[in-house]
């Protein structure tokens, strides 16, 4: 049985266990997909292999509270059951009511792990991501947060832009800090009206200006969350999550809000279009920087509490829906504090997750590596942070994370020029390489985990382009050499080396 298991920052290590006669699991019972298992396992028999023998995968399509067992019986006969975790977990229904449940999806290959991966992969990419952004090239963008974090105005943020657009960046996100009196995490959440002391002349001003300078737009947005700091949640305590007699727990200054609550969700569509309806937006990342506690709805009776986590998702799902529907242009990256909510069921509404909040290039090798058993590399946001001073940094750095969907977080306006002078490079290469990583298909060579180092490659369906990659990530394995086996490559074709020129 292959999982992943991990915590916040550093999510999909890979785990491989053999199956004993017993029940193994992995689960949530965080409100979340969360950090700690990913929600899906890998199943082959003891001689499969990366490329071959048989194997099996299961994955949930589902964000919230979920189960994943195998039973292997006194037969060997192993039983897989995916689902909404029991724990706590009840439904009522009256007569003529229906219940549906998520979906679950298995996949068979005899071509081993990497066989059943490609199969996800296809997969998804076709059939479960949406929006216009999935199969056309996505706008390269810079992040605003380890640049500046809180401390931004409108100045700022266009004077990344102006810089931006001469390296070849093409859109600029604002992240968090714009709205109400935000200047750090200790207040504002659920008030999302634009802070006009940041953002002189508001939202439409600050956009114009981007796009004078040639970049797209995006912003962060937190709409699950409230400050007991905020004009909402002195309006509406009711409607936090809560349970009579309880002390609700603070987790980054804030709560969350209940969103089995149909007035939450309408409120939400109300300060969404007041805020985006007249204003053109090309990007939101969603986030969600804490799980779910004291699980108990002001608006349910006593005996119907258990079905709040799940009433929960729903409303998240039906404001996913909505925005989807009332943006159709939008490009959608969810987040939860990095990977905590990284599944199927948000790759529904958004075209990427936020991967992690590491961008470290040795652990996001790892994590970046153990995701993709299940996930395509399309889906997957990742970023170029501040390398310091060193012109080598930002080369492995970009070596690493162009294994996704391309982006920038650090201070364009003061990074070393040594360093900023890489970036357009990078680019072009990045762009050169991005419809096999993108569409390709993609075979595993090297564990990070067990060699200290990655390696791979992504080709294209007739095998006349392979991209391949080989990252080391510990120091002890610089002097030894590797023969990697490129299985796809054409027997007997000549390859040519694009950066050497060799054949």
């Amino acid at each position: 049985m292959i999982t992943t298991h991990g915590r916040h920052a550093h999510e999909c290590t890979l785990s491989r266990t053999p199956l004993g006669h017993m029940t193994q699991s992995i689960s949530s019972v965080r409100g979340a997909s969360g950090h700690s298992h990913n929600p899906f396992v890998i199943m082959p028999r003891h001689d499969t292999r990366e490329e071959c023998g048989d194997c099996y995968g299961f994955t949930f399509i589902y964000s919230g509270n979920y189960l994943i067992s195998a039973d292997n019986d006194y037969f060997a006969s192993t039983r897989v059951t995916v689902g909404i975790n029991p724990e706590g977990f009840e439904w009522t229904l009256a007569p003529g009511e229906v219940f549906a449940s998520p979906e679950a999806v298995m996949m068979f290959s005899e071509n081993g792990i990497g066989g059943v991966s490609r199969s996800f992969h296809r997969l998804f990419r076709k059939n479960l991501v949406r929006g216009k952004w999935r199969d056309i090239r996505r706008p390269l963008l810079i992040n605003s947060w380890e640049a500046a974090y809180f401390g931004f105005d409108d100045d700022k943020l266009a004077a990344f832009a102006e810089k931006a657009a001469t390296l070849g960046i093409e859109m600029l996100v604002m992240d968090d800090g714009w709205f109400g009196k935000r200047n750090d995490s200790s207040s504002s959440l659920g008030d999302w009206y634009v802070n006009e002391n940041k953002l002189k002349g508001g939202l439409s001003s600050l956009i114009k200006r981007v796009n004078a300078a040639g970049l797209k737009f995006g912003i962060w947005y937190e709409p699950e969350m409230v400050s007991p700091d905020s004009d909402l949640y002195r309006a509406h305590p009711e409607w936090t999550l809560r349970v009579p007699g309880r002390t609700s727990s603070l987790s980054r200054h804030q709560l969350v809000l209940d969103m089995s609550n149909r007035d939450v969700v309408e409120y939400l569509k109300t300060s969404f279009e007041k805020t985006f309806g007249g204003v053109p937006i090309d990007y939101i990342k969603w986030d969600m920087n804490r799980h779910l506690s004291e699980v108990g709805s002001d608006f349910l009776p006593p005996e119907r509490q258990k079905e709040v986590p799940h009433r929960y998702m729903l409303g998240v799902y039906e404001l996913l829906s909505w925005f989807r529907s009332r943006f159709p242009d939008i490009i959608i990256e969810t987040c939860s504090g990095g990977g905590g909510r990284y599944d199927l069921g948000m790759m529904r509404y958004g075209e990427q997750i936020w991967t992690s909040d590491l961008t470290l290039p040795a652990a996001r090798t790892v994590i970046q590596y153990g995701s993709t058993l299940a996930y395509p590399a399309a889906t997957m946001s990742c970023h170029v942070s501040h390398p310091g001073d060193d012109p080598d940094e930002i080369d492995y750095r970009w070596a690493v994370a162009i294994h996704g969907m391309l982006g920038y977080e650090m201070n364009i306006l003061t990074v070393d020029e040594a360093v900023k002078a890489r970036i357009p490079h990078e680019i072009e290469q990045y762009r050169e390489y991005e419809h096999l990583i993108k569409d390709g298909e993609l075979y595993r060579l090297k564990n990070p985990p067990e060699n200290g180092c990655a390696a791979y490659y992504y080709t294209n369906g007739d095998s006349s382009e392979i991209l391949l990659s080989f990252i080391q990530t510990e120091d002890s394995v610089k002097n030894v050499s590797y023969r990697l086996k490129i299985s796809r490559a054409e027997r007997g074709a000549v390859y040519i080396d694009r950066r050497s020129g060799e054949r």
